[in-house]
């Protein structure tokens, strides 16, 4: 399903396009059947991807899936290497977007808001202190949103368009890459060439890191994103008590407000959404219950403490810096004599202070704090084409650019050495795992529309009727299927064998190439 979806997108001929082989090269493969393998075997949902290729490879109907005369052993360490660093020589983003726009706009697969994020892929591995030439981001270390401070990154950075997230646009950047920064350029440039091949003017669409850049730039671009709620203006909305909330289906209630920023007039929407309300409430009462317990156990030592002077209590008790609670307390001074044992009529005294403090909740706080759950404010500078009700949802489609990263992310490139020793291969080898992530959800963008256009279901996990499958479920429901190569003297045949009506079903939905492939052509 994966090889007809390469095949239904043009991807070999696109890329052959691009990175043409010289006639006296003499490779077996092109650059295009290079690219293709990669992005199979990336979604071979194995553990390490490109690892041992052509072993992956070996099992495989490799003639069937790349033509007659094509063997496991054309796409060795060289081959791939030598692909990976054209794609760098091209540029990668521009061999990236060249790919994806085309496909977008053959397949009609662009809407009208580009979503756009970042996420960082740990690498393992030293690099050299040298830069190669003209080499523009390496991996450096930075702030890992995979919980791997230990190891260097590269940030990707990807926006995705349309009904099934199709990643539009992807850029490598060094590891320690500022989101605020990276957004907002991306932003520009692709502002820049949608013009240049006469795409329109879409609507970038980013979270609350894209929303200052966003406004700094509103003469240049249309713009839909989360407001950060530091903001003086934004913490008066977010208090709001009006009264002319807007209910929605799923929870959501909606209020718009007209808002001049920074000088750009923008509409405001204030969202409220009981589920979120519900999770934060409950993550607020763990943080109230959580900083009760540490101020107590701060509080009683302090309590058995003794101060040269009231001053010094005074500013111990001050230096207990506190959310959600609020301290009491009374100083008293005690008298000690200098000496030991019973003191005299004339001993003399040393005067200290010990603090008597008591812990109370700060329902002030608490009721400030409370009212903010469940609340966000997005805002837009495009007056005219998204009503209120489509900027939410709109920026919902957020979050599936962020399932995308969980496909693409495997903890790290845990990969042959041969193909990330330079950083301009790393930056390559993004390049076709968002391919990778094109082919897999346009599998099944096809699948399920096919499914609802016939009115036709496949079992899910549970034995239960669905039109929505995922293709790594319907890729594991396809383990048992194998080729058996049968070799006598006048005879050379190799058969698809365990093909059940159930997986035959799936096959035909994805065309006569599929067919030819499982050997179920007429």
């Amino acid at each position: 399903m994966f090889a007809a979806s390469i095949k239904d997108l043009r991807i070999v001929e696109k890329v052959d396009a691009l990175l043409p082989l010289s006639e006296n090269e003499g490779s077996k493969v092109t650059m295009g059947q290079r690219v293709a393998a990669m992005i199979l075997n990336g979604l071979g949902f194995i553990d390490s991807r490109l690892y041992m290729f052509e072993n992956f490879l070996n099992n495989k109907p490799v003639d069937r899936l790349f033509g007659k005369g094509v063997e496991a052993k054309h796409f060795n360490d060289d081959a791939l290497g030598r692909c990976l660093d054209e794609i760098s020589k091209h540029g990668t983003t521009k061999f990236f977007t060249e790919v994806s726009f085309a496909i977008g706009r053959e397949k009609n697969l662009i809407g009208p808001t580009i979503r756009g994020d970042t996420t960082t892929l740990a690498v393992y591995g030293d690099y050299p202190e040298e830069r190669e030439a003209e080499e523009a981001v390496r991996p450096a270390r930075g702030h890992s949103k995979i919980k791997r401070g230990d190891l260097k990154q590269m940030v990707l950075h990807l926006a995705t368009t349309g009904s099934f997230e199709f990643p539009l646009w992807m850029e490598a950047h060094a590891g320690n890459a500022s989101d605020k920064t990276t957004l907002v350029e991306a932003a520009k440039r692709m502002q820049s060439f949608s013009k240049q091949i006469d795409l329109g003017d879409p609507i970038y669409v980013g979270d609350s890191a894209f929303y200052s850049g966003a406004v700094a730039c509103s003469g240049e671009m249309k713009w839909l994103s989360r407001v950060p709620e530091n903001i003086t203006k934004a913490k008066q909305v977010i208090h709001t008590d009006q009264d002319n909330w807007v209910d929605l289906a799923d929870g959501y209630r909606i209020q718009p407000f007209s808002i001049e920023y920074k000088e750009v007039a923008q509409r405001w929407l204030l969202v409220y959404s009981e589920q979120a309300y519900k999770r934060e409430i409950k993550t607020l009462e763990r943080q109230i219950k959580k900083e009760e317990t540490e101020a107590s156990k701060i509080l009683k030592k302090l309590n058995s403490c003794e101060f040269g002077c009231s001053k010094d209590a005074e500013k111990a008790i001050s230096q207990i810096k506190l959310k959600y609670h609020k301290v009491s307390c009374e100083t008293q001074s005690i008298q000690k004599h200098q000496g030991k044992g019973r003191p005299k009529a004339n001993a003399t005294y040393d005067t200290f202070f010990k603090v008597n403090s008591k812990l109370e909740k700060d329902q002030e706080k608490i009721l400030y704090a409370q009212e903010t759950k469940g609340r966000f404010i997005l805002a837009t500078n495009d007056t005219d084409r998204l009503s209120d009700e489509e900027m939410l949802t709109e920026y919902k489609k957020q979050s599936r650019t962020e399932a995308g990263f969980q496909f693409i992310q495997n903890n790290a490139f845990e990969v042959d050495s041969i193909f990330l020793k330079k950083p301009s291969r790393i930056q390559a080898l993004m390049a076709i795992m968002c391919l990778c992530l094109m082919v897999y959800g346009y599998a099944q963008y096809k699948l399920r529309s096919t499914l609802e256009e016939t009115n036709e279901t496949l079992p899910n996990q549970v034995k239960k009727k669905t039109k929505t499958p995922s293709m790594r479920w319907v890729y594991y429901l396809f383990q048992g299927v194998h080729i058996v190569k049968i070799e006598a003297k006048e005879l050379n045949q190799e058969l698809v064998i365990n093909v059940d009506p159930l997986l035959e079903k799936i096959v035909k939905m994805f065309g006569t190439y599929a067919m030819e492939i499982y050997d179920l052509a007429d």
